[in-house]
């Protein structure tokens, strides 16, 4: 594993407490973004060519711009739009078709699971947000978990399979 490929794995925590502070709470703190953008940012700047920064920032704004549509029309939560912006700052714009796919993968099984787990007594008696509030799903945890999938994860599981196993 390169000093790269470890990098990859810093932003790793965040997202996990982003995965739980969602859940617990269907809340997305901002200091946690910030902190996530930090994270990102020192996992990505040794790789990232200056030339590339503008495009980046383009499609994060293009990105921020649907999300703030959806959350105008009450189909996203703020913390979801920012976390997606934050994320997309990341993500070059030739692999946003390969991060598309995780992402909508992730969010069908995300909000399954989360679905599957509100009928169960013993998670509603948890008392965390995202089981016991039949109108609003996280999409917290789906960003996460696509983010990782396309990140560290993904490069793990490259770096294996081109291994030979």
């Amino acid at each position: 594993m390169s000093g790269t490929d470890l990098l990859s794995w810093i932003p790793v925590p965040v997202f996990l407490y982003l995965i739980y502070t969602d859940l617990r709470y269907l809340r997305i703190p901002n200091r946690a973004l910030f902190v996530l953008f930090c994270a990102l940012a020192l996992a990505h700047l040794p790789t990232l060519a200056p030339a590339d920064i503008p495009l980046r920032l383009v499609g994060a704004a293009a990105v921020f711009a649907l999300a703030f549509a959806a959350f105008y029309t009450g189909m996203l939560g703020g913390g979801d739009v920012k976390m997606i912006s934050v994320v997309m700052l990341f993500v070059p714009l030739q692999d946003i078709a390969a991060f598309a796919l995780a992402l909508s993968v992730s969010v069908i099984l995300s909000l399954s699971v989360i679905k599957i787990l509100r009928r169960s007594r013993s998670v509603k008696a948890l008392q965390w947000r995202a089981f016991n509030d039949a109108k609003r799903l996280p999409l917290g945890p789906a960003i996460a978990i696509s983010s990782m999938i396309y990140g560290p994860l993904g490069d793990f599981a490259i770096s294996k399979l081109g291994a030979g196993g």
